[in-house]
């Protein structure tokens, strides 16, 4: 049985009303998967909310970071802050620093969705800066695998980008979801149990190589060089994940961490978006051994994660 967490953070329930069609999405795909809703603790005193006129908190669980490891994978719903997440979402993943010392997050699955005030308030950087929590962790990025219904529409304002679901709700909150953003988040909770159940049952089962074809549901790594410690080890890679997300490729970073993370005793490339070297400014540094072996240890990684995925389309 698949386990799904939709994880939120709430202010007028937007993201809470898109958190419940997710939902939907979810259980129409896989009955029998197991999917929970909940929230992340306020930061925020309770004067301050009744100043914001904020509506009470929905009647779900408050989560714990410990709480995550339990999942194969796991919906963040939160609406922006200056176009990227909320302090009391980054809160609550800057708890999760025992998860990532212990490897407890990797190799399972992340989305995103999200809500802004206005039509270009961050709909997509909004999850983009998210997705480096994801790299830290070793979570496969799962973007809208089909690309975004209703990308071309003009017609009407909606929500949502290739990176998620997503709402408008208007300066003031007063805007409801719209039936097409509904539509848009029933779409992603499909779509993200199918790639998540398909990965779980390949766990359990042999199979055969990477089908050909689309490049939706496909995985994507990335490594590079660059001629100085500080020349792009990570934008490069940060940088490129929108076209996996355009492409409906899901993204895997280094799942175990990076070795030699804290290695300071000489000059090594890579970073948690993947392996990498250092060349010099002439391209005359070879590559160092350390360099070697974390580019191996990404190939190993990389093509168990497919292959797991691979088997669990046979099932």
């Amino acid at each position: 049985m698949t386990k799904i967490f939709i994880v939120i953070y709430t202010t007028y329930t937007h993201i809470y009303q898109l958190a419940l069609e997710v939902k939907k999405g979810v259980e129409s795909a896989d009955p029998e998967a197991e999917v929970e809703l909940f929230q992340v603790p306020e930061t925020l005193p309770q004067e301050v909310l009744t100043k914001m006129h904020a509506p009470p908190k929905p009647d779900i669980p408050i989560i714990t970071a410990a709480k995550l490891a339990e999942a194969d994978g796991f919906l963040f719903g939160f609406p922006t802050r200056f176009g990227t997440l909320p302090a009391q979402f980054q809160s609550f993943l800057d708890s999760t620093g025992q998860l990532w010392l212990t490897g407890a997050l990797k190799r399972k699955f992340g989305g995103l969705f999200f809500s802004t005030a206005g039509q270009h308030g961050g709909q997509e950087t909004t999850a983009f800066t998210s997705v480096t929590y994801f790299a830290h962790h070793g979570v496969n990025f799962v973007p809208l695998s089909t690309g975004l219904p209703y990308q071309g529409e003009t017609s009407e304002v909606i929500g949502g980008s290739f990176w998620g679901s997503g709402t408008i709700t208007g300066s003031d909150a007063s805007r409801p979801i719209s039936e097409k953003e509904k539509e848009v988040a029933r779409v992603q909770g499909k779509e993200f149990v199918e790639i998540v159940g398909t990965y779980v049952r390949g766990t359990k089962v042999t199979g055969q190589l990477w089908l050909t074809g689309a490049l939706k549901r496909k995985f994507g790594g990335l490594f590079f060089s660059t001629a100085g410690q500080h020349g792009g080890q990570e934008t490069t890679a940060f940088t490129s994940v929108t076209y996996f997300a355009h492409h409906g490729v899901n993204f895997v970073p280094l799942s175990t961490g990076l070795p030699y993370q804290g290695e300071t005793s000489e000059v090594i490339g890579g970073s948690f978006w993947g392996s990498g070297t250092i060349t010099g400014s002439d391209a005359s540094r070879p590559i160092s051994e350390k360099e070697k072996e974390v580019a191996r240890v990404q190939g190993k990684e990389f093509v168990e994660i497919v292959g797991t995925y691979v088997r669990g389309t046979k099932v």
